[in-house]
């Protein structure tokens, strides 16, 4: 039998309050990954913004845009010119509803998956569902690594977690925005000692190679992250990790056959 292979791609982007420029990080490591002749490129929970939220709805509506948006638009085109799958996380904005969303787009600029955010921590507690969604189940796709799911942040630790378990995955993309309170004098500690077993437990229930992404908040973006890229075996094992505040591409090659 042939030996495959397929190089991996995690993104550590480091994101500031204006969305242009976030946009425009994200196409320019797009490059950077199809110039590494990478097939599947990973960035973060709401990329393109960060998790900025104010609980206020008019001004966090200002954050989300819809899927025929020209910045979604600008990324879908950048994956068909290089060929390359990409998953990534927006704010969406469907009607009146904002959605905490992620999509997979195949190396033809066609997207192969649609999931909304399961779990309720991205927004306050009691916003309102029509002004604040969530999804309504998890989605799959047959891609090239076998099927494949995306679970936004806190889906690994609640209702669709379950649902992840239970689909048999063989591939998983975690887009996700985490950040430490000020009290955390040793971060990459905490991350390695405290929060990491946390999710290789998750993982190594749902049994599948995971790729994991988190974005570097840059001053003037409220809610913080502190980074991190990370590809997981399906035993909850760590294949492969970027440190904490370190931008730039992790890269792995998967052999097989």
């Amino acid at each position: 039998m042939d030996k495959t292979s397929t190089r991996f791609a995690v993104a550590v982007p480091r994101i500031t309050s204006n969305a242009r420029d976030n946009l425009n990080k994200v196409l320019s490591m797009m490059d950077e990954a199809s110039v590494s002749k990478a097939d599947l490129l990973l960035f973060p929970e709401a990329v393109l913004t960060g998790l900025n939220l104010s609980d206020h709805y008019e001004r966090d509506r200002e954050l989300a845009i819809s899927i025929g948006s020209s910045q979604i638009q600008a990324i879908i085109r950048s994956a068909a010119t290089h060929r390359l799958w990409t998953a990534f996380g927006f704010l969406e904005l469907l009607g009146a509803t904002i959605f905490d969303s992620a999509l997979l787009v195949d190396a033809y600029g066609r997207i192969v998956l649609h999931q909304r955010r399961m779990s309720p921590g991205w927004r306050a507690k009691n916003a309102s569902p029509l002004e604040y969604g969530s999804g309504a189940g998890l989605s799959t796709a047959l891609t090239p690594w076998g099927k494949t799911a995306i679970l936004i942040c806190g889906d690994l630790f609640e209702v669709a977690f379950h649902l992840a378990a239970e689909a048999k995955l063989d591939l998983l993309l975690l887009p996700f925005a985490r950040c430490f309170p000020r009290k955390v004098r040793e971060p990459q500690r905490q991350w390695n000692d405290v929060e990491w077993p946390d999710y290789s437990v998750q993982i190594k229930q749902i049994r599948a190679l995971a790729l994991m992404s988190n974005y570097i908040a840059s001053r003037d973006l409220s809610g913080g992250g502190f980074g991190g890229g990370f590809i997981v075996d399906p035993h909850g094992k760590l294949i492969k990790a970027m440190p904490l505040f370190e931008e730039g591409l992790l890269v792995w090659d998967q052999t097989t056959g």
